[in-house]
Parts: C-alpha cells; sequence; structure tokens
C-alpha cells in the first residue's frame, strides 16, 4: 500500500471516528447541548481543530452523519424498489409500503445496533430550526422521497391532494414513533418488558409477548396497520377506498 493510500486511510478512520462519536452524543444529549470540542476530546483527537479542518462546523458534521447513515439506507430501498418493478410498473401500494419499512426497520430489530440515527432524526423532525436545514432532503434520500411520491399519487385518487398529503405526515409519525421503539426494545431488556408485553395497557392477565413474533411477521403487521391507516375513508370526503386498501 502507497503511503498517499495509507494517509487516505486514516483519514476516513479519523472522519468516521469524528461521525459515530458525534452521532452518540447528539442522541444522548441533543444536538444543541453537544460542542465541536467535546466531539473531538470524546473522539480522541488531542487537537479539536481535527473536527473543523474534516468538517468544517457542527451543521457540516451534522450534514455527513445524514449521508453516513441515511444514504444506505436509502440504496437498501433502491435495490428493494427495482426488484419491485423489474416485476410491475405500477407497484401496489402494499409494496411500496413495504420497500419504505422494511430497511430501517430491520436494523431497528437488529440488536447489535445502536441505532442513534432514529433518536437523531426525531430531533430533526421536531425541531423548527433543524427541521428547515435537514429533515426530508431530496438529495440525501432520492429513493426515499421517490416511494413516497408513488404512494401520494395512488392516495390523492381516492382521497384528494390535502388528505393525502396529510395522511402522508401521519404515516411518517407513526413509523418513526413504532420504529424507534422496535429498535429501543431490541437493545434494553427493560424497555423490551414495557413495549412488548400488555402491562399497563390491557389486562395483566393477558399473556402476550411480541418478542416471540418474528421480526418479518412484525414488519408485515406494520405494514398493514399504515396501509389501513392511510386509506380509510375520510370523514369528510364520501367516496370509498375499499379498492385502495386491496391495492
Amino acid at each position: 500500500m502507497s503511503n498517499k493510500a495509507i494517509q487516505n486511510l486514516l483519514l476516513n478512520r479519523t472522519k468516521t471516528k469524528i461521525i459515530e462519536t458525534a452521532e452518540r452524543l447528539f442522541a444522548e444529549k441533543g444536538i444543541n447541548n453537544v460542542s465541536t470540542r467535546e466531539i473531538a476530546r470524546e473522539a480522541g483527537q488531542k487537537n479539536h481543530s481535527a473536527l473543523h479542518y474534516h468538517f468544517g462546523d457542527k451543521e457540516n458534521l451534522l450534514d455527513a452523519l445524514l449521508d453516513y447513515r441515511l444514504t444506505p439506507l436509502d440504496n437498501k430501498r433502491k435495490y428493494l424498489l427495482d426488484e419491485v418493478l423489474n416485476t410491475s410498473k405500477n407497484p401496489s401500494l402494499r409494496e411500496l409500503i413495504t420497500v419504505l419499512i422494511t430497511p430501517m426497520a430491520e436494523n431497528a430489530l437488529d440488536p447489535k445496533r445502536k441505532n442513534y440515527i432514529l433518536k437523531i432524526m426525531g430531533e430533526l423532525l421536531t425541531s423548527a430550526d433543524w427541521r428547515k436545514k435537514y429533515a426530508v432532503r431530496s438529495d440525501k434520500a432520492p429513493t426515499t422521497i421517490k416511494i413516497t411520491n408513488l404512494i401520494f399519487k395512488i392516495l390523492k385518487k381516492d382521497l384528494g391532494e390535502e388528505i393525502a398529503f396529510e395522511r402522508l405526515r401521519f404515516m411518517a409519525g407513526a413509523i418513526m414513533v413504532t420504529i424507534a421503539e422496535w429498535s429501543i426494545s431490541s437493545t434494553s431488556s427493560e424497555w423490551a418488558e414495557i413495549n412488548n408485553k400488555p402491562q399497563g395497557i390491557l389486562d395483566n392477565k393477558t399473556e402476550i409477548n411480541l418478542s416471540l413474533r418474528s421480526n418479518n411477521d412484525r414488519i408485515k403487521n406494520l405494514a398493514d396497520f399504515i396501509i389501513g391507516a392511510i386509506t380509510y375513508q375520510s370523514s369528510s370526503k364520501s367516496k370509498k377506498t375499499t379498492k385502495l386498501r386491496e391495492a
């Protein structure tokens, strides 16, 4: 390996270490509560200017973090969507929803993954300042945007544009909250006890343990719920959605 190749490898390792450290700290403390100096120190950088050298500032670092985590998810969605489109030019709502949720859901249900990015995305989606800059950016997730547009196209035929768009917002919230709970439960036995059993929701005598269900079944059930919710007939519309739900 040449000296230049070794240098590039070391630089990439340093950048990755800084990104992963920032991800953990952002998730644990909140984006606004973490300084670049703290990130550099926690990443083992003796000189905190290393972060500025590689990324410039915290906003650019966050941008790099989103690339680092969201691009692989979007690539997986592209692979799944291409498989669907190879068999049908007009994918069904179920196929689109399944492609949308599967990559992130599989990560969340994997106990070996920390999935800090889910908590960070939650902050980006609920903070007005950060949302303007980063949330749902098409350049970060072009396939995700493509899928969302295809879903919107199906919904608006029966529900109209305004209701269809609002249903998409509801869908995004339901998916994020559910998958975030899966992620916490997969890595915390305490949270698994709370989220996977009915105590506090149903009669304590009810014997249910969601952790015994397969990941595939849980993803399918989430898809069923999302489809049923976003296609349900609007109380302000008289159009029926039976055909839409069966799509």
